[in-house]
């Protein structure tokens, strides 16, 4: 009996719980969360604490654009940029 290594690609959605938003005055919407933890993740890897504090300094010194989960033709065009980074501990990057 042959072993193969099987590749499995999945795509992974995280519907919003609120039901109902305000758009921002200029006809934005403005939404937060989290960008990366040091959690394992599928793959069994995980990003060190200096990694993540690493994210937040580039984050805070200059302005980044916000893609659809790491591929640039998963929306059309930039769907965002980055204003914020939340105040959180060496374990979490947190953005608005």
């Amino acid at each position: 009996m042959s072993t193969k290594a099987i590749k499995k690609q999945f795509t992974l959605y995280a519907p919003s719980t609120q039901k109902s938003y305000e758009l921002n005055p200029d006809g934005t919407l403005t939404i937060e969360g989290v960008a990366s933890t040091t959690n394992k993740d599928l793959q069994g890897d995980i990003v060190l604490p200096s990694a993540i504090d690493s994210m937040k300094t580039q984050l805070l010194s200059s302005s980044k654009n916000l893609h659809g989960d790491h591929r640039y033709d998963l929306f059309d065009g930039i769907i965002g940029a980055i204003k914020e980074v939340m105040d959180t501990d060496e374990n979490v990057l947190k953005i608005k």
